[in-house]
């Protein structure tokens, strides 16, 4: 033991650059891997079915620990591990477990009352309504089930977002994270905390 010792020490004294760079990187993988398990979830946007509130091939990361203490809310923005796919889709929460969704005339109808969506962006969805008619088709209704949420994208246009209305509602026990801190390009920075 004593040997294995002093072999150490002395490939240290030799080696004094290598044995720094190796320490930086132990620590600096310690220090992500317990970032990105606890607290921090790394966001690289692809595809538009947040948009315009969320670009393609934004960056940006997502808050382990508000969902983790916080739950969550309806309009919350929330990465969400879709099975059949094996992959990860950032959507806002719009049906919480119990409720029943319905969309008609391009008006959000929970439990049978018209809701308010203040984070669509009024001037796309009115762009694309002055040509093209209603924003978000009618569906519904939809109960959904206990443990599960109904999701959607922003990019409520037809081919837009593939969501709930496609998939079927999915479990809380899929919800990775909640909200959503863009900080790549700097031109797109912004926090997106949904239900707050």
């Amino acid at each position: 033991m004593k040997q294995l010792r002093k072999l150490r020490r002395r490939w240290r004294e030799e080696h004094p650059f290598l044995m720094d760079l190796i320490e930086s990187f132990i620590v600096a993988g310690t220090v992500v891997f317990i970032t990105t398990t606890w607290f921090l979830y790394p966001v690289h946007v692809e595809g538009t079915s947040m948009y315009p509130t969320l670009h393609d091939l934004d960056i940006g990361f997502s808050n382990l620990f508000s969902y983790r203490t916080e739950g969550l809310q309806r309009f919350d923005v929330v990465i969400v591990h879709y099975k059949p796919m094996q992959e990860f889709l950032i959507k806002r929460v719009i049906g919480l477990p119990g409720d029943l969704v319905v969309y008609q005339d391009d008006t959000l109808y929970i439990n049978g009352e018209a809701v308010e969506e203040p984070f669509l962006d009024t001037e796309y969805a009115n762009a694309y309504r002055a040509t093209y008619g209603k924003f978000t088709e009618d569906f519904g209704p939809y109960l959904v089930p206990a443990n599960e949420i109904f999701v959607m994208g922003d990019n409520r246009r037809p081919g837009g977002s593939t969501d709930s209305r496609v998939f079927g509602t999915l479990p809380l026990e899929n919800v990775r994270s909640k909200d959503v801190y863009i900080l790549w390009p700097p031109s797109h920075f912004k926090w997106e905390t949904g239900g707050k």
